[in-house]
């Protein structure tokens, strides 16, 4: 094992530079290779992102946005539900309780009032209730309902042109779309879309005021709240900046806000004066929920309330094109490199090594907390440990090769002594050397067993041999064709101030001795 480790420490000094190299390119090629399958480097414009990072990234934020305290949510919740059960049942109501919630609000000078509540079929049992509500929705401004964009596959069987939507572009060839719209025609021109976009793998991250396809856009439900504030609109992603707590947006049951409509409680009512007003289903069974990265749970009326506060304030996050990401590993690599061909103080590279990661970390987490971009240093994160890791274990035989030379070398000049010379010998020859030398004990202070007097592989075995080094002090010279004719010996060299730089050229010569004939047999073969 320790001649194993010997050859690893000395293979690995050869290497040195080749190797960092060669890690470098293809560290730096597998980056390349495994971007490019999950982004597309050369568009610097769409959103893109790794999911888990950038849930990561928003559980260890510092800080978040604040509510927005003019939105307010009217939840259909389970106290709702249980209210009217008595008089029309747990759910559908009839048109006119709705109709008179309206009415009501309008009063109260509310922003907006937003609907995501889908009302696609007409109340058989009861028409003068969607007479009532429509006649309602036609003298309300700023009432805004849903629309629902269904599956794609079913675009061929829908009868509805794009062209025939009032928040719809159409930017090529028109075509049906399948869709699913508020009933009441007096809403026709007062809806927009009411999709999430979600990703594979199920979670809420990003939005945008004009859902994008082929030939056509669709206008949002947030991108119309956002409308009337001025808010710049468009089919440009962004990821939505989460508020500390979506259960924070300040809110009242529709039972309540129904109830006090009727007693005329003005006082309860005024919460509602200037706000922009989402009313949606919360209760369990009627809400539709979906998992966002700050909630595993989340009702789509409160996502919605959070997407219109990013488009009413513009908060929305941006990301950092993935070439550009890739650009810093590689740099991050080079450096790292950089540091061990070129023998940079052992905690010299730690220090820039611990630099990197912890400004990675804090750029990923403070510009999401602080920011309007995502930056994800991730990669840099996770995959430069491994690379540094890599780096630190191929030079372990190497730093274990230096220590070693140092350990010998380091305050052992022999100053007693006039000459020593240099013998490099089989390991199992080493009774028979000690005998030619007349020395009667290994631990003689007359020589230096390297591979002995070092428990550490060391820095002069160059051969995949049983081979090793010995230095014998004297005081007289001597010859080395009467005294060691089968040794391969440097001799009578003076021992002086650069006794260390010495003993290693002959060290080092020798062995390049021993190697010539091998090489030479090897050439003639």
């Amino acid at each position: 094992m320790t001649k194993f480790l010997s050859f690893l420490g000395i293979l690995s000094r050869r290497a040195r530079t080749g190797f960092y190299l060669t890690i470098f390119f293809a560290f730096s090629l597998g980056s390349g290779l495994f971007f490019n399958a999950q982004f597309d480097l050369l568009d610097f414009k769409a959103l893109q992102y790794d999911e888990s990072a950038l849930d990561t990234a928003f559980a260890w934020r510092t800080q978040s946005p604040i509510n927005d305290p003019n939105i307010l949510i009217v939840e259909i919740d389970e106290a709702s539900l249980a209210h009217f059960a008595r008089f029309y049942g747990r759910w559908p109501w009839p048109r006119h309780v709705f109709a008179e919630t309206l009415a009501g609000l309008s009063e109260y000078e509310p922003k907006s009032i937003t609907f995501n509540v889908m009302f696609s079929d007409l109340d058989l049992k009861d028409p003068d209730s969607d007479s009532l509500f429509n006649s309602i929705i036609a003298e309300t401004e700023n009432v805004f309902f849903p629309a629902t964009r269904l599956s794609k596959k079913n675009d061929p069987i829908s009868e509805v042109l794009v062209s025939q939507l009032p928040f719809a572009k159409v930017v090529g060839d028109d075509q049906t779309l399948a869709v699913l719209l508020t009933i009441f025609e007096a809403a026709s021109k007062k809806m927009a879309i009411n999709n999430l976009i979600i990703d594979d793998d199920g979670i809420v991250r990003r939005y945008s005021g004009e859902l994008q396809e082929t030939n056509f856009s669709l206008l949002t439900l947030p991108a119309k709240v956002g409308e009337l504030e001025s808010s710049p609109i468009s089919g440009k992603e962004f990821l939505i900046n989460w508020p500390t707590s979506l259960e924070k947006y300040q809110s009242i049951s529709f039972k309540d806000l129904y109830v006090a409509i009727e007693e005329g409680n003005d006082q309860l009512l005024e919460v509602v004066r200037k706000k922009h007003i989402i009313l949606g289903a919360t209760a369990s069974g009627l809400s539709l929920q979906r998992p966002t990265p700050v909630s595993p749970v989340t009702e789509d009326t409160r996502i919605l309330a959070a997407i219109a506060d990013n488009i009413v304030h513009e908060s929305g996050l941006k990301t950092v094109p993935p070439a550009i990401i890739l650009a810093l590993s590689i740099l991050t690599f080079a450096i790292l490199s950089s540091c061990f061909i070129f023998k940079i103080d052992d905690g010299l590279i730690d220090s820039v090594f611990v630099a990197i990661e912890l400004a990675s970390i804090f750029i990923t987490i403070g510009s999401i907390s602080y920011s309007s971009y995502a930056i994800d240093l991730s990669f840099i994160i996770f995959v430069g440990l491994i690379y540094f890791a890599t780096c630190k274990i191929y030079d372990v035989p190497v730093k274990s090769s230096e220590r070693a030379y140092r350990a010998f070398f380091d305050g052992s000049t022999p100053s007693k002594f006039q000459y020593f010379s240099v013998i490099i010998f089989q390991s199992e020859e080493l009774d028979e050397l000690l005998r030619a030398l007349g020395v009667s004990s290994r631990a003689s202070e007359r020589i230096f067993l390297i591979d002995e007097f070092i428990s550490s592989p060391t820095l002069f075995q160059e051969e995949i041999v049983d081979s090793e080094v010995l230095i014998l002090l004297h005081d007289e010279e001597v010859s080395a064709e009467t005294l060691l004719p089968k040794f391969t010996v440097s001799c009578n060299a003076r021992v002086n101030d650069d006794f260390q730089a010495n003993s290693l050229r002959r060290i080092l010569s020798l062995y390049n001795q021993r190697l010539e004939p091998s090489e030479k047999s090897s050439s003639a073969g």
